[in-house]
């Protein structure tokens, strides 16, 4: 092929071991001390090194077309095309390309930098393209401990990019190997897509923006910090080992898994927010500080110290799952929200000043230990599932609200305040003791197991069950049934058990009694005395069964009892007599006397409401009047 005069020249001078070539095609490809091949296509001042010594390598591409390559001092002219209007630098795949400590290499606007071998930068390297070209390396570009390499244009890295020196970036998109063990200061975007590591031993500081893609991987075995103001996304895999900051404003987004192993620290100051896998594994240390929030809408796993001193979120569909210590601390909030559950088989500490909020349809269920220390706030609140199978402490000076449900199947240890308006089941395996306060205003109280507090106050709702209610208060009343509460032995038909001390047990409220056959009924047993008060009364529900002269009900078992009774009767009819006996050791059997004729219908009237004065025995009869049906209350007075 004939050659033209315009793109070779032959009065060019050369260095051994350096061989050239050119052709019309506007490419030229070179070997540079058998160890740097280059192809150009260059526009005018694309590229150049500095300054001109003898221990830094030189390529530019002056006005007149020429590359010139200086090595040692001694300079080799090389034909530029001209005629590009921009320029690539290819290192081939058996190409090097070294710049040393006092060169300093320009990827200039417009121009490319393409490595498919090796590139080391030891100097300075500056990636000017943002438009119309840029750096890309499918082959090794490493940034020595000496070197800077400031990357203000676009690196695409599909190859091995290792720096241990400083790098600084604009855009740098990574879908291979990206290996940091000096400081990398990503002032705009760094994306790490899918096929992708970035693996970090040194600094990398995040101040705009930071994604690592689905399929793509980050390991921090350095510092990560992820400054105010910034972003950092992950979808993929981000393992911390070591030292991960989210600092105020910033944004931590993981909709993939995150996790924080052993020895590590992932320490939240701004927005941390999971909607993947979040890991905080044995050894780890996992906080969300004053200010923070720590919001989950995924599966947040806590295999060791997990604390709280912001504000965090267990939110839709979420899952928190505690097998170490979380702690909630002073002047913290957790939110367990609807359709949110957390389980925890470990220690959750709510501590002094610390408020957990259970709400509206989520679930807290506790396998372990949950202490709701000195202080603490603990609400449980309407529509909310507390499910207590482990140990459950509420401290003296702390307060536990329940407007939900609570259920305890293992043991509640209460010294300090427990207020019920809602559903509070102490089931057969459960118990509850302590020398706290047990407070109800409305609602019900189910013990099918124990309950053993300093002072028990039912103020208004239902206390039931086949349990036992002691009050430990040594020498005064602390025991107390008020006027709008009801006592029901049992679910339906059984024996209730409540102990007042050698003080008693104040009775105001109602006694409800089904009656439901011979030997089938409820029975009251108190371990003391009872005190019947100006507003008590017992409520007889005949429960489908029709009395006959003689039976005797023994429904009152009491050491002693005194004060004034009201008594009314559901689910009879008129015609029925009957007596209260007093046998003098505190118990209280009810006996019929008489009974409407078999097969006559009785007189309609009015059910019995019968007062006495506890001492003696009253004689009750159904006045005329009309009938009263099943579960119907009538007030009659004898």
């Amino acid at each position: 092929m004939r050659r033209s005069a315009r793109s070779c020249r032959s009065n060019r001078t050369t260095t051994p071991g350096v061989r050239s070539h050119c052709s019309s095609a506007g490419f030229k490809r070179r070997a540079l001390a058998a160890a740097v091949q280059l192809a150009f296509a260059v526009g005018a001042g694309a590229f150049a090194f500095s300054p001109t010594d003898a221990a830094a390598q030189q390529i530019s591409c002056p006005v007149n077309g020429l590359v010139s390559i200086v090595v040692a001092g001694a300079t080799n002219a090389i034909l530029c095309n001209i005629n590009a209007p921009n320029g690539t630098l290819f290192i081939s795949s058996t190409g090097t390309l070294t710049n040393t400590s006092a060169g300093t290499l320009n990827n200039n606007i417009g121009a490319s930098l393409e490595n498919s071998g090796s590139l080391s930068n030891a100097g300075t390297l500056n990636n000017n393209s943002a438009v119309g070209g840029d750096l890309r390396n499918s082959g090794t570009l490493t940034n020595t401990s000496a070197g800077t390499l400031n990357n203000k244009g676009a690196l695409r890295n599909t190859g091995s990019l290792s720096n241990a020196g400083a790098l600084s970036n604009v855009l740098l998109v990574n879908y291979a190997s990206l290996s940091n063990s000096g400081v990398l200061d990503n002032i705009n975007t760094l994306r790490n897509r899918g096929g992708g590591t970035l693996s970090n031993t040194g600094v990398l500081n995040n101040n705009i923006l930071l994604t690592n893609e689905g399929g793509a991987l980050i390991n921090n075995l350095g510092v990560l910090r992820n400054y105010a103001h910034a972003s950092l996304s992950n979808a993929g895999t981000l393992n911390n080992n070591f030292f991960l900051f989210n600092y105020g404003s910033g944004s931590l987004a993981n909709a993939g898994t995150l996790s924080n192993n052993s020895g590590a620290t992932l320490a939240n100051y701004g927005a941390l927010s999971n909607a993947g896998t979040l890991s905080n594994n044995s050894g780890a240390t996992l906080s969300n500080n004053s200010g923070a929030t720590l919001s989950n809408a995924g599966r947040l796993y806590n295999f060791s110290t997990l604390s709280n001193a912001g504000t965090l979120s267990n939110n839709s569909g979420a899952a928190l799952y505690n097998e170490g210590t979380l702690s909630n601390n002073s002047g913290a909030t957790l939110n367990n929200n609807f359709g949110a559950l957390l389980y925890n088989d470990g220690t959750l500490n709510n501590n002094s000043g610390g408020t957990l909020n259970n709400n509206s349809g989520a679930t807290l269920f506790n396998a372990e230990t949950l202490l709701n220390n000195s202080g603490a706030t603990l609400n449980n609140n309407s529509g909310a599932l507390l499910s207590n199978a482990g140990a459950l402490s509420n401290l003296s000076g702390a307060s536990l609200s329940n407007a939900g449900t609570l259920a305890n199947d293992g043991s509640i240890v209460n010294n300090g305040t427990i207020a019920n308006s809602d559903t509070f089941t102490v089931t057969s395996t459960g118990s509850m003791t302590g020398t706290g306060t047990f407070t109800q205003t409305a609602g019900l109280t189910t013990v099918d197991g124990s309950i053993a507090q300093g002072a028990f106050d039912c103020v208004g709702g239902v206390v039931n069950g086949g349990g036992t209610i002691t009050t430990t208060a040594s020498g005064t009343l602390s025991f107390t049934i008020q006027r709008d509460c009801t006592v029901s032995p049992f679910h339906s038909i059984g024996t209730l058990t409540l102990d007042g001390g050698a003080a008693g047990v104040m009775f105001d409220g109602e006694l409800d009694i089904e009656i439901a056959g011979l030997g089938n009924f409820d029975i009251l047993r108190v371990l003391g005395g009872i005190h019947f008060g100006g507003t008590s009364r017992i409520n007889f529900i005949f429960e489908g069964y029709t009395p006959q002269a003689g039976d005797t009900f023994h429904f009152l078992d009491a050491d002693f009892f005194d004060g004034n009774l009201s008594f009314l009767f559901e689910g009879l009819g008129a015609g029925y007599e009957f007596r209260l006996s007093d046998a003098g050791n505190g118990n209280l059997d009810f006996l019929t006397l008489r009974a409407p004729a078999n097969g006559s219908a009785p007189e309609p009237g009015p059910a019995l409401l019968l007062s006495l004065g506890l001492g003696w025995l009253g004689l009750a009869r159904a006045r005329r009047g009309s009938r009263v049906g099943p579960h119907q209350r009538t007030d009659c007075t004898e």
